[in-house]
């Protein structure tokens, strides 16, 4: 299970799960942005299953990513110890499984048919505007 991190965005720092809903897809990053470590193909089914993106201690996140600070040293340690650099999370918090912009990522297979759903909701958002 992901551990539980405090992290800010500018203000206090709170736990993790208060950023985001707990029934979504995560993506997250620490010292990078997540999509950056993901395959063309994950983003998209990422984004058809609205998932959310997160970067931890990271300046090179851009949007969609959020980014955070976090001085959470215990979850700072795990993250060094387990050599993490992005993690997709369940939307039960379990990790599913490291990212890989090299890979498709296989937890992600059973949902491959969202990845074409995303690209003509951009290509109909695209017309649209």
């Amino acid at each position: 299970m992901l551990p539980q991190p405090e992290v800010a965005a500018g203000g206090p720092a709170q736990p993790l799960d208060l950023w985001f809903d707990c029934h979504q897809w995560l993506a997250l990053g620490i010292g990078c942005d997540p999509r950056a470590e993901l395959s063309r193909r994950d983003r998209a089914i990422l984004d058809g299953l609205d998932a959310r993106f997160l970067a931890i201690n990271s300046a090179a996140a851009a949007a969609p990513t959020q980014s955070f600070q976090c001085q959470d040293q215990a979850f700072l340690a795990w993250a060094k110890s387990h050599r993490v650099r992005g993690i997709l999370v369940r939307p039960d918090r379990f990790i599913a499984q490291r990212l890989d912009h090299r890979h498709d990522l296989r937890s992600l297979d059973p949902f491959a048919g969202l990845a074409g759903d995303a690209h003509m909701r951009s290509k109909i958002t695209a017309t649209a505007a």
